[in-house]
């Protein structure tokens, strides 16, 4: 059984399937989630312009090589990703739920 390899690519980030996709993959994920699921916030429900709403990573990178996967990427309005920030989904939701927001 091998190992994945640990070399850095040529631009110091280890190598790794799930690298950074890209301005333009991430934009067409956008696309996809606002066709999808609307312009509505993942944490709390508020419909927003489509021209403020933001892609929020649910878990943050903290070391994860794979944190730009479509599948750690959510619609969230400006005060939510704001107030999230590098807070892991669980504690952000624990948190939320404590103040009764």
């Amino acid at each position: 059984m091998s190992r994945p390899s640990r070399r850095r690519s040529p631009d110091n980030r280890p190598n790794s399937a799930f690298r950074n996709f890209g301005r333009r993959s991430l934009d067409a994920h956008r696309k996809w989630l606002l066709d999808n699921h609307g312009s509505v916030c993942a944490y709390c429900g508020t419909e927003t312009p489509v021209g403020t709403i933001t892609l929020d990573h649910v878990y943050p990178r903290k070391g994860q090589t794979a944190y730009d996967r479509p599948d750690n990427l959510v619609l969230a309005c400006t005060a939510c990703n704001a107030a999230k920030a590098d807070t892991p989904f669980i504690s952000f939701i624990a948190q939320k739920r404590s103040r009764g927001v």
